[in-house]
Formats: C-alpha cells, sequence, structure tokens
C-alpha cells in the first residue's frame, strides 16, 4: 500500500510547465501595419540622452531573468555640425530597484547610472523582430523597472551607449505599466512621468523563471529516490 504513494510523489515533485521561460513582460504585441520608426506614439521621436522609456513590473519570488528588450526597430547616432553622417549605434537598456509598483526609479541624474541592477548595450539587427538581450540575472521578490535611452557621443553617453533607440508603435497592452523620462540637456535632475498613450506604445519583453524554493528540490529529489525504490521493489517481486 505504501508504494501507491510513490508515484504520486513524483508527480508532485515535477515543476510546473509555467517555469518553461515564459514571458514576465510583455507590453505590447506587434503591430503590422506600424511603422517602422517610431517613438510612443507614431512619428519619429527617439529615446535618447534626454528622452527615456520603459516598463515597471513586479516579482513575487525569486527569479532569474534569461532575456530582456523588444521591439526596438532601430538605433543611430544623430549628426551634429561637424559630425559624420548619421550611422548605426547603439543605445541602452537598463533595470532598476523600485520602492514600490507605482513608483519611478531616481530623479537624480548623477545617481542614475550607479543605481542600475543591470544594463547593456542595444545595437538592433532588424525593424521586423524583436530585438532580446540574453543575460543570466536572480532578482528578488520586488518592483522594478526597465529603461530604454541613448547617447549623443556630444553630451551625456549613458552606459556608454552613443546613439538613439527607436521602437516600433505596437498595440499596448491593457495592463501595461509604460513610463517616460525627461533629463534636459545638462540637468542633475530626471523628470518621470506616466506614459499618456493607451493605444500604441514600445513593446518591451522581459523572459524568465521562477527560482524553485529548497523544499521543492527536496521534493524532486524524493519523487526520484521514490521511482527508484519502487522499481527496484518491483523487479524483487517479479
Amino acid at each position: 500500500m505504501k508504494w501507491l504513494l510513490i508515484p504520486f510523489l513524483f508527480v508532485l515533485s515535477f515543476p510546473p510547465l509555467a517555469w518553461s521561460g515564459s514571458f514576465l513582460l510583455e507590453t505590447a504585441s506587434i503591430n503590422p501595419a506600424g511603422p517602422l520608426f517610431g517613438g510612443l506614439v507614431a512619428g519619429t521621436t527617439p529615446f535618447n540622452q534626454t528622452q527615456f522609456i520603459g516598463a515597471r513590473f513586479s516579482l513575487t519570488e525569486t527569479t532569474q531573468l534569461h532575456q530582456i528588450g523588444g521591439h526596438i526597430v532601430g538605433s543611430h547616432r544623430t549628426k551634429f555640425a561637424g559630425q559624420a553622417a548619421a550611422q548605426q549605434e547603439s543605445g541602452f537598456l537598463a533595470i532598476f530597484p523600485l520602492i514600490n509598483a507605482r513608483s519611478f526609479p531616481t530623479v537624480d541624474a548623477n545617481m542614475f547610472e550607479s543605481q542600475a541592477i543591470f544594463s547593456a548595450l542595444l545595437s538592433p539587427s532588424g525593424p521586423r523582430t524583436d530585438h532580446l538581450v540574453p543575460l543570466s540575472l536572480f532578482l528578488p521578490e520586488g518592483d522594478y523597472a526597465v529603461i530604454f535611452g541613448g547617447g549623443s557621443g556630444r553630451e551625456r553617453d549613458w552606459f556608454g551607449s552613443e546613439g538613439d533607440v527607436f521602437f516600433g508603435s505596437d498595440f499596448l497592452e491593457p495592463s501595461a505599466s509604460i513610463i517616460t523620462g525627461h533629463n534636459f540637456r545638462s540637468s542633475s535632475t530626471i523628470s518621470w512621468n506616466e506614459s499618456s498613450s493607451s493605444t500604441y506604445g514600445p513593446r518591451i519583453l522581459i523572459a524568465g523563471t521562477p527560482v524553485p524554493e529548497p523544499s521543492t528540490f527536496l521534493l524532486f529529489a524524493s519523487g526520484i529516490i521514490g521511482l527508484f525504490a519502487y522499481k527496484q521493489q518491483r523487479s524483487q517481486t517479479t
């Protein structure tokens, strides 16, 4: 009779299917008819050294992030007087901790880079596909924001970036928490706001999987041992 419990224990020991690496954050679905280049709404406004865009996300348990990015359709450097023509350059993405689910990253421009948990440069390969950066980052339970922007090659080059970032104008999900930031010229303050768009916006993606608690690992190991013992018992009785 006791062996009847072993298959049940083994089934319970398998991790849930939701742990297969699905998107933890997906702010929008791709708009096939949208412009190849655009900002928060259809147009040509890039996100650069003075204008940022991003999304908040919350984790209810320790999570390992595997990929981060979105439908970033282009990145280039703006031509200024005395500079060469615009060229393909890199923007940036960065993850910041938040005090709560409705707060913003730091308003102090001088602390913007130092408060980032993770940052990476972006060099999109094509306008019709998502651009995802691979990573292996463990984040504890809490509230966070991922922010996108760039550098001018003339003033601030945030996180070593030298280009503007262009998002596609995609169909926003109703639950998306999009935020924008402004750091005018060399101001020491970053002004953050909720997005004013409810229809079109950036497709921002984060892929990751929750990290099982130690008790889950113990249950999994118990299931494996139980199955092995069950098979051994059957082989001895046949």
